[in-house]
């Protein structure tokens, strides 16, 4: 048929299918069509692949790896629940971010600015806890119906969230496939990598490790892995601890002008400078 909406087509050096019918989002490699058809990430994508394909190397490559299951701790502590109002961007956003090399269009892919909030100490009875001041601005971070609000300039009140350790920042922002990939200890961090035009993903604090499904999963995207963490002493020991478990590098920045984390460094030098720091300069450390 040569008419045909649904077709296969070589394009970039493999071949995707396509259905017309169904819209421009109706366009698959092998891969990306068993993670829509089974609702997967790509490690299960390729489990699946290995299974269904009867090549069973996969037990035999995890035969002698670990999972660690924590047992959930049950508290009696009431889920806070949180009602946030956003607005428009201004100038003084703008002038807080660019300060790190960060433009707004970066971190509108993954924060908005916030207007006032109210939070209900978990009894549903809500009561407003903040309201936009210019000297105290406010941001709130989501995650599928879950959100954490910062106030950088707020010493009491600083991050406020309905989140848990598995939400990552930046995952989703990240290509299918990539060369190097950074796992850095904040959001801020993250973002100034992305500037430089490296990928980046942080998690929720440097003491909580990427999940080992997700980990797996950008194992299987990213040729090399690396932690950067701050540069003091609880940064440099979780990164050296998480890299020696997971079999990924950590670097360390150096300390200039008594900065500990990227933002710090770009803030202080420049973005040029800094990535230049990262890619060529820093103390590499590889896990043998």
């Amino acid at each position: 048929d040569r008419k045909g909406t649904c077709y296969f087509k070589w394009k970039d050096g493999k071949y995707r299918l396509n259905d017309r019918a169904k819209g421009a989002s109706y366009n698959f490699d092998c891969f990306d069509y068993v993670m829509f058809l089974y609702g997967c990430n790509l490690y299960q994508a390729l489990y699946r692949i290995n299974d269904d394909m009867l090549i069973k190397a996969t037990s035999k490559l995890l035969k002698d790896s670990q999972v660690i299951k924590c047992n959930e701790q049950k508290t009696n502590k009431r889920n806070i629940n949180y009602q946030v109002t956003t607005r428009e961007w201004n100038d003084l956003d703008k002038k807080y971010w660019a300060q790190f090399g960060i433009n707004i269009s970066t971190v509108a892919k993954i924060a908005k600015p916030v207007q006032s909030y109210l939070s209900d100490n978990g009894g549903f009875i809500f009561t407003k806890k903040y309201e936009y001041d210019k000297n105290d601005p406010c941001y709130v971070y989501q995650f599928d119906g879950r959100i954490k609000l910062y106030r950088p300039n707020s010493t009491e009140n600083k991050w406020r969230s309905t989140i848990n350790n598995a939400d990552i920042f930046g995952l989703n922002q990240l290509p299918h496939f990539g060369d190097i990939l950074y796992i850095t200890s904040g959001a801020k961090d993250m973002m100034c990598l992305w500037e430089m035009g490296l990928n980046s993903i942080a998690p929720q604090s440097e003491t909580i490790d990427i999940p080992w499904d997700i980990l797996a999963d950008l194992k299987c995207r990213f040729k090399k892995i690396i932690y950067l963490f701050d540069n003091d002493d609880t940064g440099i020991k979780m990164s050296a601890q998480f890299a020696e478990s997971n079999d990924l590098d950590y670097i360390v920045l150096p300390k200039i002008d008594n900065c500990k984390d990227v933002a710090e460094l770009v803030k202080k030098t420049s973005i040029v400078n800094t990535k230049s720091i990262i890619i060529n300069g820093s103390s590499k450390r590889r896990v043998e």
